[in-house]
């Protein structure tokens, strides 16, 4: 029977391409594993750690592990340990300000993930402020990770989401029994090594695997509600379920809070933590050791500058840096010179193009401004009429609350809705005692009328005796 590697006696956190790549992975480092073992300096800076300009940034990459090996840098592998570590180090390093988790995987092994995601809360809540951001990936364990952070962010085509666990359970015992191989398994103990390989899956194997899992996922949906702000409710109904999200439906989804590249994120924590925007970060970068390809980030002002058109090397400043002069090399040094004197006759194209954004931002602003006034021209207009349509209104009340044969009350101190909301309920009542035309209006101001005289008959036929008399 062929030898397979076979990840036993755990629950993965993340995507099934995820843990097919880990398995991978660890079955080709175990075959090339030797006793070769890395003397690390406690001191040196984690692989997966750098700094530009204040910030820390933590990649987190590939499938997720609770194994520590110095072959996982090597393999593509990253362990929580190693997490652990970076963190650390970022939040007892003065120079770095702020920490960025830089997140492109799929997910990992479930041991080990809660105890750092609570460590990337307690470090953002209580040392320095903890950003995550993904451009690729970042799902199930990997998003356990990231949603711990302060703010999460991802590109327009980054997956985010997977928030599920799952298990994968092979036995072999048809296999043993073609070959001849039989296997007797004995136990003190009910539910002991219930879902093993080598002898079929009982329901109780498949309840008790099935328990673990229920338990883990909601372990890991309360923590995503708790940090994302959300009900555990609606984490289940609208983020979860192990439903994987793109771009825009991540951020319509609640599971981060917008979308951006990595070069204005950069930018955008730099601004808010490190007082440092705007700064060149490649000349602060600083990376030990690291095998692995880092990212440097732009500014906010070279983006801006290049989306107008300028060149990248005149945006960044590569083409000054391209001249480089040896010493006593008097040719170069008056070359470098001219160039410098040239350069100072004319605006650079960056400045130029910032002094034209200045200028745009202040015609927009007066606009605004022209604007709010008409606005607030627009209000005192309305609002007069306001005024004296609630007067009539107010009047209109008094009215029919006399005719009702009740007394004008005071409305000076009712709001608008109290005096319409009496004006609806009075005009009801009106309505259902007087028919149309069948009193005349009365005016709350003549609350008082003179008493109605009686006149008798014999008084009515001596006036009209005296009027037909003329």
């Amino acid at each position: 029977m062929a030898k397979r590697f076979v990840m036993q006696d755990s629950l993965w956190a993340g995507t099934e391409s995820s843990l097919n790549a880990y398995l991978a992975l660890a079955e080709a480092g175990a075959e090339k594993m030797s006793a070769y073992v890395d003397e690390e300096d406690d001191n040196e800076m984690p692989d997966i750690l750098q700094v530009q300009n204040g910030v820390g940034v933590l990649s987190i990459h590939g499938p997720l592990t609770n194994s520590d090996s110095p072959w996982n840098k090597y393999m593509g592998v990253t362990s929580y340990g190693s997490i652990r570590d970076a963190l650390m180090y970022a939040a007892n390093d003065e120079s770095i300000e702020t920490i960025l988790l830089d997140i492109n995987s799929g997910g990992g092994a479930v041991s080990g993930v809660d105890d750092v995601a609570k460590l990337i809360s307690m470090v953002d809540r209580n040392i320095k402020p903890v950003t995550a951001f993904t451009d690729g990936t970042m799902a199930s364990a990997a998003y356990w990770l990231g949603s711990s952070a302060r703010e999460v962010y991802a590109s327009n085509v980054a997956v985010v989401g997977s928030i599920g666990v799952i298990s994968t359970h092979m036995e072999h015992s048809k296999a043993l029994k073609d070959e001849g191989v039989g296997v007797t398994v004995m136990r003190a103990g009910k539910f002991k090594a219930l879902a093993n390989s080598v002898e079929p899956l009982t329901k109780d194997a498949k309840d008790q695997i099935q328990g673990q899992l229920d338990a883990v996922y909601s372990i890991f949906l309360n923590h995503v509600a708790a940090a994302r702000g959300k009900s555990a409710e609606f984490a289940d109904q609208h983020m979860a379920q192990g439903r994987e999200f793109i771009g825009q439906q991540a951020l319509g989804a609640a599971l981060v809070d917008g979308i951006e590249s990595f070069d204005t994120v950069m930018s955008m924590v730099q601004k808010r933590h490190t007082g440092k925007q705007g700064q060149d970060n490649r000349a602060t970068f600083v990376q030990q050791g690291n095998p692995m390809k880092q990212k440097h980030a732009m500014t906010e002002q070279e983006l801006a500058a290049i989306a107008a058109g300028v060149s990248v090397e005149a945006a960044t400043g590569a083409e000054g840096s391209a001249a480089v002069t040896e010493p006593g090399d008097a040719n170069a040094e008056t070359e470098v010179k001219a160039e410098a004197g040239t350069e100072a006759n004319s605006e650079p194209t960056l400045v130029v193009y910032l002094q034209g954004e200045v200028k745009a931002k202040s015609e927009a602003l007066l606009e605004a401004q022209i604007e709010t006034r008409n606005v607030k021209e627009k209000l005192a207009g309305m609002e007069a009429t306001h005024n004296g349509l609630m007067e009539i209104v107010k009047k209109s009340v008094g009215q029919m609350q006399i005719a009702l044969g009740g007394s004008a009350s005071d409305m000076t101190s009712m709001d608008a809705a109290t005096v319409l909301t009496e004006h609806k309920r009075l005009a009801a009542d009106f309505q259902k005692s007087f028919k149309a035309g069948g009193v005349a209006a009365v005016d709350a101001n003549q609350a008082q009328k003179s008493e109605h005289v009686a006149v008798d008959a014999l008084t009515q036929a001596r006036l009209a005796a005296v009027r037909f008399s003329k």
